[in-house]
């Protein structure tokens, strides 16, 4: 029934929702009826294609999964794209997309951030320091 609210949820505004989840999985329209009216579960093939293609069925599995951790990580993943991606916005794009993924992550407490006198902004993190144009 979760992965049923699931793809409703996801799909609310398609009037095609079937054929369109039937593209995703390979599944028979009517088969995908069913799951959506809750009548089915899909099989784990079809499961492994719904979750590649929702994110509310990913999100259903891992909460029926009592995964929580790994649906905290989806958001706070989420969460960091979205600040480079505001980050390139305000033009500090150039060197924070320069940023290996695995060296960003939450400022230890011992981290300190400093303008120098050229205004430009330093900040550390995991011990690497990191630099980008202040354009205030």
């Amino acid at each position: 029934m979760k992965i049923a609210l699931a793809l409703k949820s996801e799909l609310k505004d398609r009037n095609s929702r079937a054929k369109l989840i039937a593209g995703w999985t390979g599944a028979n329209e009517r088969t995908v009826k069913n799951w959506i009216l809750g009548r089915y579960a899909p099989c784990g093939r079809h499961l492994v294609g719904l979750a590649r293609h929702s994110d509310q069925v990913l999100n259903a599995i891992l909460l029926m999964a009592d995964r929580q951790d790994l649906l905290l990580a989806r958001k706070v993943e989420d969460l960091r794209r979205r600040v480079l991606e505001l980050a390139a916005l305000m033009g500090g794009a150039r060197s924070l997309s320069s940023v290996p993924d695995h060296a960003v992550g939450a400022v230890p407490p011992t981290a300190r951030d400093y303008h120098d006198a050229d205004g430009t902004l330093h900040f550390l993190k995991r011990g690497l320091q990191y630099t980008t144009p202040d354009n205030t």
